[in-house]
C-alpha cells in the first residue's frame, strides 16, 4: 500500500509541475535598440514630447520638463519581440 501511495504522490507532483510550467513560462528576453531622434514638438499642457527619428518615424513620450524643440535625443527602445516597429516601447530617453 505504501508503494501505491508513493507512486500516486510522484505522479501528482509530475502533473503539477507540468501544468505549472505550462501556465507560468519564463518571459522572453528584452531586445533593445537605440534610436536617435530630434524633438519636433513639446506640448506642455499635455506633458508630451514628439520626436522624429532618422527614418522619419514619429515617436512620443511624456515628460516635457527638460526638452525643447531641436534637442537631439536617444530613445532606448524595446522591440516587444516583434519585427514591426509600430508596437515598440520607449524604455528611456536621454539627451545628447
Amino acid at each position: 500500500m505504501k508503494k501505491v501511495v508513493t507512486l500516486f504522490v510522484a505522479i501528482g507532483l509530475i502533473i503539477a509541475l507540468t501544468v505549472n510550467c505550462a501556465f507560468f513560462s519564463v518571459p522572453d528576453e528584452i531586445e533593445i535598440y537605440f534610436n536617435n531622434c530630434v524633438v519636433v514638438e513639446v506640448d506642455d499642457s499635455a506633458d508630451t514630447v514628439e520626436c522624429v527619428d532618422t527614418c522619419g518615424e514619429v515617436w512620443a513620450f511624456y515628460g516635457t520638463n527638460e526638452w525643447q524643440v531641436g534637442d537631439n535625443i536617444v530613445l532606448t527602445m524595446d522591440t516587444c519581440n516583434t519585427q514591426s516597429i509600430y508596437d515598440d516601447t520607449i524604455i528611456s530617453v536621454k539627451g545628447l
